[in-house]
């Protein structure tokens, strides 16, 4: 009979402070309304990298919001697509240690 091998890894899990998080990452969020001025709530938001590549994607609150967190510095795009609009993009930057960056989109 054959011995049954289990194997096991241990890695240790460190979270730093919210004020060491903001130091290092940004933040992106923004409004999502309809041409009407209703808020676009349920919405797909995705945030790009310059090769095109979706880091993130979230849907938009009930009042038509969004935020995506721990964004590494620099430029990106925030891609916004719902059903029966055009989809909208809107370039951002991420800045660490900064307010979030704002990329509000108006659907038509």
């Amino acid at each position: 009979m054959t011995a049954k091998v289990i194997q096991k890894s241990e890695t240790v899990f460190t979270q730093d402070s919210e004020a060491a998080q903001r130091a290092k990452f940004g933040e992106i969020e923004g409004q999502l309304n309809l041409s009407s001025g209703a808020a676009s709530a349920n919405t797909t938001v995705e945030l790009v990298n310059d090769k095109g590549e979706v880091l993130q994607r979230v849907r938009s609150t009930d009042q038509g919001n969004y935020r995506f967190k721990s964004v590494s510095k620099g430029a990106y795009k925030v891609r916004v697509t719902k059903q029966g609009f055009a989809a909208k993009e809107a370039p951002v930057e991420s800045k660490p240690a900064a307010p979030a960056s704002k990329a509000n989109i108006e659907l038509k």
